[in-house]
């Protein structure tokens, strides 16, 4: 339940500290009432892990960007991590 955009951050953050030889991995399993303490639908979790996969990805990519995330806007400039 990481903010897509929080995560990538640290992400990029790591992979500058070891000089692109950060390896990252992800995973949107858990139990379907861990999903509803978050207030997130269990029907639409698989479908909000992409988006928030998607997300990251543009922060990493591209320069500049204002992205839509469900009900979040994310808008800025995030730094590109190695790979």
């Amino acid at each position: 339940m990481t903010l897509p955009g929080h995560l990538a951050k640290s992400i990029a953050t790591l992979d500058q500290l070891s000089r692109g030889r950060i390896e990252a991995g992800v995973g949107s399993g858990g139990p379907a009432r861990l999903f509803a303490a978050f207030g997130v639908d269990p029907q639409r979790y698989a479908a909000r892990f992409a988006e928030g996969i998607a997300v990251m990805k543009a922060l990493w990519t591209e320069p500049r960007g204002h992205l839509r995330w469900g009900v979040l806007a994310v808008a800025g400039r995030g730094d590109r991590a190695a790979g």
